[in-house]
């Protein structure tokens, strides 16, 4: 029998069936065309019970907590912040829409889950152009200096240069969120520019520095002096040499059943 939650998924998605029947059949094929193996992986599992998976409209009420929870601690460095509080209507319309760019091949919003916690959010992003993806992420204040926000950026970096096609990964952020720079710097990626641009949130002074990793470099870390600090390559290499093998093969037979296995309990029960 399927969980109380993978019913309400059901409904939902019952309820947006019919109201959306009348949209046109190119729309549905459009969908329909798109390749699992084309779109971004949905859910990676960690160690630390660190879990990212896609957003599904079951968790608009979990997501809307979190989101209250982290306002004050976002305000200064995230646009949407603005348009809090959402109802949650709107949120769950917010959720199907992510899910639709998905199904599309488009980006990918997860959640990043700690047991039953929001530990935060994060996503990666078709935006940077042909063989790129860039990486987006917040955390929940309970959450802060625990390393979740970088382990989750290094379990997106091994799925996205996994991704056929992909070359290289960003991260983009104002120079003035010096926490947010820690995280690129810690997992060896180079900072490759600092650009000009417009400010989208209270704590943004304009300037967007942009780090880079291509699939060479995170599969083959080079010399300690192009890493970044020494203490960074020294906690990295050991870290990721002895982390990923397990890593991989648990993401990897997660993947293979989804988002929805894994909320009917098919998988890690």
């Amino acid at each position: 029998m399927a969980s109380p939650l993978v019913r309400r998924i059901v409904e939902d998605c019952s309820s947006s069936c019919e109201a959306d029947a009348d949209l046109q059949e190119a729309s549905v094929v459009t969908v329909r065309s798109v390749m699992a193996s084309e779109r971004l992986p949905e859910l990676l599992v960690g160690t630390d019970r660190l879990l990212l998976r896609r957003w599904v409209a079951a968790d608009a009420e979990l997501l809307a907590v979190a989101v209250a929870e982290s306002l004050e601690h976002l305000r200064p460095w995230m646009p949407w912040v603005a348009q809090e509080p959402l109802s949650l209507q709107r949120r769950r319309a917010m959720i199907e829409e992510w899910e639709q760019a998905w199904l599309r091949g488009g980006d990918v919003v997860v959640g990043a889950f700690v047991g039953a916690r929001v530990a935060g959010g994060c996503g990666l992003h078709r935006r940077i152009g042909c063989g790129g993806l860039e990486i987006g992420y917040w955390t929940h204040p309970a959450f802060l200096r625990t390393g979740i926000a970088t382990t989750a950026v290094a379990m997106l970096t091994d799925a996205a240069v996994a991704v056929p096609g992909i070359t290289r990964v960003e991260i983009h952020h104002d120079r003035a969120n010096e926490a947010s720079a820690g995280i690129p710097r810690t997992l060896g990626y180079h900072l490759i520019g600092q650009v000009a641009d417009e400010p989208q949130a209270p704590g943004e002074i304009g300037v967007e520095c942009r780090w880079r990793i291509t699939r060479e470099q995170w599969a083959r870390p080079g010399p300690e002096e192009e890493l970044g600090p020494p203490h960074a390559a020294a906690a990295r290499r050991p870290k990721r040499q002895s982390s990923r093998p397990a890593r991989t093969i648990a993401c990897a037979w997660v993947l293979s059943l989804g988002v929805d296995a894994f909320l009917a309990g098919e998988v890690l029960r």
